[in-house]
């Protein structure tokens, strides 16, 4: 698991792995305890949240989102390393990208204009 999950694999690797533990996380609260038991697991999350890729980032996002969907079972060890900071941060990447959005859409009266 160190490998797939290392900075050095490739790209698609690192979405696929994250994409896995994000599915199954959110199908059913009985894999935390197999993905907790990962424990190399949440240092490259963390990691992962500040990577230059933004798909990265947001699927990493997505999987501790999804880690957290049922219950608190991962709450303490995302204090523990600190990524709940991280997590508040990557919300300006999401708010940046939705003013970006906002400010390219064209304003009611162009829109009615070029019908």
């Amino acid at each position: 698991m160190n490998k797939l999950l290392n900075l050095s694999s490739p790209r698609e690797v690192i979405l696929d792995i994250l994409m896995i533990v994000s599915d199954l996380s959110r199908m059913d609260k009985g894999f935390y305890k197999y993905i907790g038991e990962a424990s190399v697991l949440l240092q490259p999350l963390k990691e992962f949240l500040t990577h230059s890729d933004q798909n990265i980032r947001a699927k990493a996002c997505s999987a501790l989102g999804n880690m957290c969907r049922h219950n608190g079972y991962f709450y303490s060890s995302l204090a523990e390393h600190q990524i709940i900071g991280l997590l508040i941060d990557r919300c300006a990447d999401v708010t940046e990208a939705g003013c970006r959005l906002l400010s390219s859409c064209p304003e009611p009266e162009q829109e009615r204009d070029s019908k």
